[in-house]
């Protein structure tokens, strides 16, 4: 990779991340490529093997925030199958999560998110989760939006959840026991659903 190949990835991540994603990616002999939207993924990793390097891509349609979680995702993969072998470890397991949390960690600790990107990582990092419904810059991009989440809710209050009208009885760590009206059974709803306060 080049002076070039550093321009690129100027395009796609934090200014901050270019010359440790560049740094990573010759050292590992990454096969990188920025995709196209692809909707059932926002990143991929492929373990090296004797015909091909390790090969990590994500999709370029993404803020540079995402992009760069997104990176540091995959990115965990190659590390924890450096460090255990590939297929002897589960995808998502503790191994990667250390990984990922510590790549989440370094990054906070150049000290150029913002307070509230920041605090909303320190969270994230103290159990990484495989799922884009709990990255947090997807939540904040939804709050932009002008979508409500459960999270929004305070106890007692109502909403609507799956055209289902529903009230919040009790805030847990990461899931609220909820009660939908219509015929009294209680469900815990994760912090992070989609909610409304109207049927639409």
């Amino acid at each position: 990779m080049t002076e070039k190949h550093t321009k690129i990835l100027s395009k796609y991540l934090p200014e901050e991340l270019v010359d440790f994603a560049f740094k990573n990616i010759r050292m590992y002999a990454i096969d990188f490529t920025i995709s196209k939207s692809r909707q059932s993924k926002l990143g991929d990793y492929r373990p090296k093997s004797k015909q091909s390097p390790h090969r990590l891509s994500v999709n370029g349609e993404l803020s540079k925030n995402r992009f760069a979680l997104t990176f540091l995702h995959e990115l965990a993969h190659l590390l924890a199958t450096e460090k255990y072998g590939w297929g002897k470890i589960n995808a998502h397991g503790k191994e990667w999560k250390a990984e990922f949390s510590a790549l989440i960690l370094y990054w906070i600790r150049l000290g150029k998110l913002s307070e509230g990107d920041q605090k909303a990582l320190v969270l994230f990092a103290n159990n990484p989760s495989a799922t884009t419904r709990k990255d947090p810059f997807v939540l904040k991009e939804l709050k932009d939006k002008g979508v409500n989440i459960l999270a929004d809710v305070k106890e007692g209050e109502n909403f609507i959840f799956r055209k289902q009208p529903h009230v919040k009885i009790k805030k847990n760590r990461t899931r609220s026991l909820c009660r939908r009206e219509n015929d009294q059974k209680l469900f815990l709803i994760s912090e992070r659903a989609e909610i409304s306060f109207s049927i639409s």
